[in-house]
């Protein structure tokens, strides 16, 4: 037989057990929920890191396209300055063959008249 002594105790023993089930659980949750958000931290700042990393490639492929362009420029302003300069000596030249031209079409002709 049991007595009333006994089954307070054993009604004591499983409200403590039931009450340590339910702070381990609790406890569990929180380790759990302190996991998750830490995780998502470093999910966040790896994100973060990524989009600053992406940020500075666009601004360094920027300065290299602005910079490529540049190059592109001056090379085409050397072209045309050495085209301006070809077009005036072939210029020069066409006026001083004319002129030679002109000189010998006047000597040979003037000589036998």
């Amino acid at each position: 037989m049991t007595d009333e002594y006994t089954l307070k105790a054993d009604d004591e023993e499983f409200e403590h057990a039931i009450s340590h089930a339910q702070m381990m659980w609790r406890l569990s949750y929180k380790h759990e929920v302190e996991r998750r958000h830490a995780k998502m931290r470093f999910n966040e700042a790896a994100a973060n890191e990524a989009l600053e990393a992406q940020a500075e490639q666009d601004r360094l492929d920027a300065r290299q396209l602005a910079a490529k362009e540049a190059n592109e420029a001056a090379r085409q302003r050397k072209r045309d300055i050495n085209a301006q300069f070809w077009h005036s000596i072939k210029s020069v030249v066409f006026v001083i063959s004319c002129a030679a031209i002109a000189v010998y079409t006047l000597i040979h002709f003037a000589g036998q008249v």
